[in-house]
């Protein structure tokens, strides 16, 4: 309230029990517990922000927080999730470029990646998951540089047009 910023959503912390927080798969708390009210919170965040975003022309919501370990990627990767349950298509972008970890909790690898598609054109960067139905872009390769990376004009092309890798 002090700062005069809206709420979209509220999600309740994720009970992760000892066993659970070593199988990255199980954060991906929305394919697991389809009615469970972590995963109500998600829908509802869903439909927040599909309400703010449904007239933009470019559709691009970024996951942010200012420190380590405050759950942005359980937070991203269910939110993909549940946006992609609508048939909505959804390209989940691994950002995280010193400590990846969107690539554990869907089970692919971690390279070829972001930083790879921007520095090599590797259009075999992005999977095309199945379940759930969505496209998803790890980090990739760990760059000395990660601010310039994710401050280039190609990373700004790849968010906002759809020719991105070919420039």
């Amino acid at each position: 309230e002090k700062l005069g910023l809206n709420v979209f959503g509220i999600i309740p912390r994720i009970p992760f029990a000892d066993e659970d927080a070593k199988m990255p798969r199980k954060r991906l708390v929305t394919t697991l517990h389809a009615h469970s009210p972590v995963v109500e919170a998600f829908r509802a965040l869903r439909t927040n922000l599909n309400f703010l975003i449904a007239k933009e022309k470019h559709k691009v919501i970024m996951v942010t927080s200012s420190l380590p370990g405050e759950g942005k990627s359980t937070i991203s990767g269910n939110l993909a999730v549940v946006l992609s349950q609508t048939g909505a298509r959804v390209l989940l972008i691994g950002c995280d470029l010193r400590r990846p970890q969107l690539f554990d909790m869907f089970g692919v690898k971690n390279e070829p990646g972001l930083v790879n598609l921007l520095m090599d054109s590797d259009q075999d960067a992005i999977r095309h998951l199945s379940e759930p139905r969505l496209d998803f872009l790890p980090a990739g390769s760990i760059p000395p540089n990660p601010a310039e990376i994710l401050d280039s004009n190609r990373m700004a092309c790849l968010l906002y047009t759809s020719d991105a890798a070919d420039e």
